[in-house]
């Protein structure tokens, strides 16, 4: 989105500008969050292997971290927001060959057990009624930070959400994972292999319990929801039964040139598309590089579990907007849509009536 002031440096927002790599070996973790044990630390975690076949993706981003921080003070807004870009690009050059579907299937778990004092889960996968449930979020451009993602991060902060699986690092725990230029495959997939090797051992076996795996995307993390339950339904380290993914939440899924990747994987069972294709003037994306986003439509091969809803082509149709006040559909933007969908998520999730909740689209 556009780009936003320099914050001073508190804990919280180091590891984004420090020149040190962003999650040192040992320090980075993801946690499991229950709804009933809110607050509570229980169990253990796991890390992923900062040493092993994703160490090239971190000197990658932390090359581009340093560029960005040296420079900054050099460029106005338009130069830096163009500097960005072009550094980026070079993170994905840098970092091609590490997204090879082929060297992750054959590679060994990219996780390793931590005996560390403090490194817990919060919480576990199990939900009141004992079903083992995982869900995860999947971040907008850029972080989760950014100004753009808020209602996203309030949604996946709702207590009502069972399973969460949270990113932890040396500034805490957070609800949802970035996933613009993350390269998801080596960031938020090892933290979904984690939560489905349920006793620990290093490896997904039948002794793993069935979880019901819910995957959430907003922007960039929508269409990388539809990547990484693909690369799942592939991993030929994870036994068959353990590969659907129960619920895919695609909240206004764009990357740019990405109409031809919205193909829903065959492990995925329901889909929930929430979109809108006509940009009103206020929207958040409209002046962002390659702006506006304009949410991608599922391609399913049947559309029986796989719902694609279209506020912009409900333009008359009230809803309720972050203030509290009336949204019509034709004003809802990218950022809007998070907030605007936040009930019907949750109903869709917990196999509740959430159609009423939707846009009536021709």
């Amino acid at each position: 989105m556009n780009d936003t002031p320099s914050r001073p440096q508190t804990p919280e927002n180091t590891r984004q500008t420090s020149k040190k790599p962003f999650f040192p070996p040992g320090e980075r973790r993801w946690c499991q969050r229950s709804p009933s044990m809110s607050g509570s630390v229980t169990g253990r975690s796991r890390f992923l292997n900062l040493n092993g076949p994703v160490a090239p993706y971190f000197e990658a981003k932390r090359v581009s971290a340093w560029l960005l921080q040296t420079t900054h003070v050099r460029m106005g807004a338009t130069g830096l927001g163009m500097f960005k870009f072009v550094t980026y690009l070079s993170v994905i050059t840098l970092c091609w060959g590490c997204g090879d579907t082929s060297a992750v299937d054959d590679a060994p778990m990219a996780w390793e057990a931590s005996t560390a004092a403090g490194t817990n889960l919060k919480g576990d996968t199990l939900s009141e009624d004992g079903r083992c449930v995982i869900t995860m979020c999947l971040t907008g451009a850029m972080n989760h930070e950014t100004p753009s993602n808020h209602h996203f991060r309030s949604l996946c902060a709702d207590d009502r959400l069972e399973g969460l699986v949270q990113d932890c690092g040396p500034g805490g725990c957070r609800d949802t994972f970035d996933s613009f230029l993350q390269f998801p495959r080596l960031t938020v997939y090892p933290a979904l292999i984690e939560a489905l090797d349920g006793n620990k051992d290093g490896r997904i076996s039948d002794e793993d319990p069935v979880c019901e795996v819910n995957l959430i995307g907003f922007s960039w993390g929508g269409v990388n929801v539809l990547s990484i339950a693909d690369h799942l339904s592939k991993d030929q380290r994870v036994p068959e039964t353990h590969k659907a993914v129960r619920r895919a939440v695609l909240l206004d899924a764009f990357q740019p040139l990405s109409q031809d990747r919205m193909y829903v994987p065959d492990n995925v069972d329901r889909v929930l598309s929430v979109r809108h294709s006509e940009a009103p003037r206020h929207d958040c994306s409209s002046r962002a590089p390659l702006g506006p986003y304009l949410g991608l439509a599922p391609i399913c091969e049947t559309s029986a579990n796989c719902k694609d809803y279209d506020y912009s082509q409900a333009p008359f149709e009230a809803f309720t907007g972050s203030d509290g006040g009336l949204l019509l559909g034709r004003d809802i933007g990218h950022c809007d849509l998070p907030y605007v969908a936040h009930d019907a998520v949750i109903d869709f999730l917990q196999d509740r009536d959430f159609e009423h909740r939707m846009p009536t689209t021709p």
